[in-house]
């Protein structure tokens, strides 16, 4: 069987430096997932921004409901 190309080291294995030097994606996305309303946010590099929807609100609706084959609320 072929060796691994790789090495996979612990918390505990990996120093200080190493953990420092860690890049992180430009963009992250995180959402929050509700029974009834999420949200959904992005890190830009310096801050967490909330986003809003086409009818310029935070909270939105964690389901979709169909009518006549058309989405509503």
């Amino acid at each position: 069987m072929a060796e691994a190309a790789y090495t996979v080291a612990s918390d505990s294995e990996t120093s200080l430096e190493e953990k420092s030097s860690c890049t992180f994606p430009e963009t992250t996305v995180g959402i929050d997932i509700g029974t009834s309303q999420c949200r959904v946010a992005i890190w830009n590099g310096s801050q967490v921004e909330i986003l809003k929807n086409s009818r310029n609100q935070k909270m939105m609706s964690s389901y979709v409901t169909f009518k006549d084959g058309t989405p509503s609320n």
